[in-house]
């Protein structure tokens, strides 16, 4: 793990009351009360990626929920800089931001983080909302990763 994973990690451990640990990979699973979030850390291109489950598009919306959140990809303009995703084999639409690591600051880091995690939630509740249901289909808790209240796991939540 390179310096600046190190310097990130560190600042989040102060926030969170603990320092998280990236695998080898570089990856660190959050939650952070009921706001779940993957970071990349890329050191060989300084960078870190974000990332974070929308919810499953009810089959009966899926084309329309797709179209809308692809559609606001378009330039980055209502996405904050974000990008959607989505994954067919899991019927899983996510969010994604790259941050440069040499140009990120550590309060804009956490900014930044804290934006990203409450734009998903925002996303997840208007995916909810095209679905027809009152509140997104909650994935069961991670069995792992680092947890705003101090509990540790043991395992990775995001499926590869």
């Amino acid at each position: 793990m390179g310096p600046l994973t190190e310097k990130f990690l560190e600042a989040l451990g102060r926030e969170v009351g603990f320092t998280p640990e990236a695998t080898e990979g570089g990856l660190v699973p959050l939650l952070a009360g009921d706001r779940r979030a993957l970071l990349h850390f890329r050191e060989g291109e300084e960078s870190l990626v974000l990332y974070a489950e929308i919810g499953r598009p009810a089959a009966a919306r899926r084309a329309e929920a797709l179209a809308h959140f692809m559609a606001r990809n378009f330039l980055l303009c209502e996405t904050g800089g974000a990008v959607f995703s989505y994954v067919p084999s899991d019927n899983m639409l996510g969010q994604n931001m790259r941050l440069d690591m040499n140009r990120l600051e550590v309060p804009v880091f956490l900014q930044s983080l804290d934006a990203f995690l409450e734009m998903a939630a925002e996303n997840a509740a208007l995916l909810a909302r095209m679905n027809g249901s009152a509140a997104p289909d909650a994935p069961p808790p991670p069995p792992g990763g680092a947890q705003a209240d101090g509990a540790r796991g043991g395992g990775d939540f995001i499926r590869a």
